[in-house]
């Protein structure tokens, strides 16, 4: 399946509604189009886009197997919203008792086809940004969460490519049956890297080179606070390279063809 579809072959329908040059971003309050998070999970076993790759240890052997961690990683997203840790790459594991007081009305998250984001241009204007998955319009830029403050200077941005934009509506149980249900909206992506080897910058004269983080690693895809967003990325394939099937296998997050190997960001 292509990237930009999410569900189970629809097309993605969008009410038009009057956006607010105060809001950081929109998402559309309807909720027709629901994702059954068990059926689709089921059409898609084995797609590496909702596996997490789980490693365990004894003195004897290393065992690495991929489970289903979809639900799990989408748990751990929003429970650390929820407690306050709402930027990019800040999310905790939680035990599954602390997952399991989390609870999806009806079993069902939605999808939306659009993302707006405001933002402040270079020379003070408002301007607009559309986000659509299902259009070449995927790519996106956060603040960089780089650990060492040398990091974070070179390299101030992440990016990342939006798989879907979808709203839940949650419980948190605390002993009470008459809880109403939270909205948390949420993007689903795959996260590009850097390209260590590459040279770029004002005294190298070179764009920035970033590739998708391969499906191995455990933090390739995950999920993102849309107010986290800044704007829209333009990203530029490097077609010397060409596309590689190598990052990750046939998936809902990448094109039929393959990945381009890597990109340019371009300023």
């Amino acid at each position: 399946m292509p990237a930009h579809q999410v569900g189970s072959g629809g097309t993605l329908t969008e009410c038009r509604e009057p956006v607010s040059a105060d809001e950081q971003y929109h998402i559309a309050r309807d909720q027709r189009n629901p994702l059954y998070l068990g059926q689709w999970l089921h059409q898609h076993p084995d797609d590496p886009a909702l596996k997490v790759r789980i490693k365990f240890w004894s003195i004897e052997f290393q065992v690495t197997f991929l489970s289903q961690g979809f639900i799990p990683r989408l748990k751990d997203h929003l429970l650390s919203r929820l407690r306050g840790q709402g930027g990019a790459g800040e999310e905790a594991i939680f035990s599954e008792k602390e997952r399991d007081a989390l609870f999806f009305q009806h079993e069902r998250i939605y999808a939306h086809a659009i993302l707006r984001i405001n933002f402040t241009t270079y020379d003070m204007r408002r301007d607009q940004d559309f986000i659509n998955p299902r259009t070449g319009k995927r790519f996106i830029m956060v603040n960089s969460n780089e650990d060492s403050p040398e990091a974070r200077k070179f390299h101030p941005f992440w990016y990342a490519q939006v798989l879907g934009i979808f709203h839940a509506n949650v419980f948190l149980s605390v002993g009470s049956s008459t809880a109403k249900p939270i909205r948390m909206e949420f993007l689903w992506v795959r996260w590009f890297g850097h390209d260590s080897m590459w040279k770029s910058g004002w005294q190298a004269r070179h764009l920035d080179r970033i590739g998708f983080v391969p499906q191995e690693d455990t933090e390739a895809f995950g999920f993102l606070d849309p107010g986290a967003v800044i704007r829209a990325a333009h990203l530029i394939p490097v077609f010397a390279y060409g596309r590689t099937i190598e990052l990750c296998a046939p998936s809902v997050a990448r094109e039929d063809e393959g990945d381009w190997e890597y990109y340019y960001v371009n300023r």
